[in-house]
């Protein structure tokens, strides 16, 4: 093995076939479940280990020209081994190219829901809140004693709602969001 950046042949395959900018996969390793997101648009790979409806840790890991990764780039393998609970054992050594190697040789596109997506997207962009992603209701500022719309709730807004931010975004109101996908409620009709 030598310090060349691991390919990932059959991602590239599969990417090339579908022709999508986000790809989805559910992966297991080491009895821990979670989903990989292959993202043209950010270039990366972006780990998810979930639980109730939440997401309890992710893993960026930044690939070089689309579909190559460097396993010797300093720091991934440690963050592989804590995102992955690996427990050091002298006899079978965790190694990186091989954890990715068996990644490719598994990967198996799957359909992912819209809030899947919007999950994706509140983490990479690294928004507020990342899981609170359905709409709860609106906050207008309109004394001066009930503040402002701040930039973080406006760049949320703006990935999450696009067409209300592109009516409202001068306006001064927040978007309150919540995690319950039970307590979604929709846009009221004089701001739609």
């Amino acid at each position: 093995m030598s310090n060349t950046p691991f390919e990932f042949y059959r991602l590239k395959r599969e990417w090339r076939k579908e022709q999508l900018n986000t790809l989805f996969m559910d992966f297991r390793y080491n009895n821990i479940d979670f989903t990989v997101i292959f993202s043209t648009e950010k270039s990366s790979l972006l780990l998810l280990k979930k639980g109730a409806n939440q997401i309890q840790a992710e893993l960026d890991l930044p690939l070089i020209d689309g579909f190559r990764i460097n396993t010797f780039v300093k720091g991934l393998y440690y963050s592989l081994v804590n995102f992955l609970e690996i427990q050091y054992d002298p006899v079978n050594k965790f190694r990186p190219f091989n954890f990715f190697k068996l990644f490719d040789d598994k990967f198996k596109l799957r359909q992912h829901a819209k809030n899947e997506e919007i999950q994706y997207l509140t983490h990479t962009h690294h928004l507020e809140d990342p899981d609170a992603v359905y709409f709860l209701r609106l906050i207008p500022h309109e004394s001066k004693n009930n503040g402002h719309v701040t930039g973080a709730n406006l760049e949320k807004t703006k990935w999450l709602l696009p067409k209300f931010y592109a009516k409202h975004s001068k306006d001064d109101i927040s978007v309150a969001y919540t995690a319950d996908k039970h307590k979604e409620r929709t846009i009221p009709q004089e701001y739609r």
